[in-house]
């Protein structure tokens, strides 16, 4: 077998490495099998520097992003534990915090937990406004209003949106000039700090955290709940169903039918999935 290594120079960079690649001549068949294991070897030796290339390539990338970032160690105390979605996990995709002082960093975890306080409220009034619970609204209203949040909104007379608004600067106003969170703390706006015998306590970072994901959750959530009642009108009308609507929910729990139990108890599911029992009468 005649074997023969050619570099390729012109093809790479001065300072690079150059290319081997093995060329045979007039190899004959008897050895084409041994040339084959000679280039595959080549070959192999050739993808695993570029997988080792690329490797260190994204190792690298991942270095630089997580240096864009701020450890927990250069957090605010209040802030160490309770990064998100894990405790010493920092979710900030948009880089927001990089360069930011330490009060400009509670400054933003205080909105975010604020926007997020609100969001939770803003799903769990849409969720009973299209179950159908709106006894307040219907009697402002003089009517049975309509069990979709987005229509339900525009039946609200100006004065109730009035009231809403007033109701919400008189919260800022609160807030931010009579009763003034703690500097280091400014999202505890009902007073916990003094209350809280040990801020370092696990239980208590793991609520403070469960707070913050149950908010961002909300957030992504109700923008989901518009925009599908906007795009598609579906606004989750079966919440008030068991199953929500579904054919699970048309066949009551789980699929199951009327029964009798001892030969006389008949058992029998109602629409809404619960379970009764009635005797039928002697004789």
């Amino acid at each position: 077998m005649s074997v023969t290594f050619v570099s390729l120079p012109a093809a790479l960079p001065r300072d690079g490495t150059s290319l081997i690649v093995p060329v045979t001549h007039h190899a004959p068949n008897s050895i084409w099998k041994g040339t084959w294991s000679t280039t595959g070897s080549v070959t192999a030796l050739i993808a695993a520097g570029t997988s080792v290339v690329l490797a260190n390539t994204r190792k690298h990338a991942r270095k630089t992003q997580l240096a864009a970032m701020p450890g927990q160690e250069n957090l605010p105390a209040a802030l160490q534990g309770t990064g998100g979605p894990r405790p010493y996990d920092f979710f900030d995709p948009a880089g927001l915090t990089k360069g930011k002082t330490e009060e400009q960093l509670l400054q933003l975890r205080a909105q975010e937990l604020k926007h997020g306080r609100t969001a939770m409220l803003a799903c769990l009034g849409w969720f009973h406004t299209a179950a159908g619970v709106h006894y307040i609204g219907d009697a402002a209203a003089r009517t049975v209003v309509s069990d979709d949040p987005l229509i339900n909104a525009q039946q609200l007379p100006l004065a109730g949106w009035l009231q809403i608004f007033f109701t919400l600067m008189l919260f800022e106003w609160m807030f931010n000039y009579v009763v003034k969170p703690p500097r280091e703390r400014p999202w505890d706006l009902l007073g916990w700090t003094p209350v809280i015998g040990d801020e370092e306590y696990p239980p208590w970072k793991e609520t403070q955290l469960k707070e913050l994901n149950n908010g961002r959750l909300a957030m992504v959530g109700i923008i989901g709940l518009i925009a599908q009642d906007l795009y598609t009108g579906e606004y989750f009308a079966g919440i008030n169903k068991y199953a929500f609507g579904s054919d699970l929910g048309k066949e009551n729990i789980l699929g199951f039918k009327d029964f009798t139990l001892f030969g006389f108890l008949q058992g029998k599911y109602l629409d809404n999935g619960i379970l009764t029992f009635t005797v039928p009468p002697l004789g």
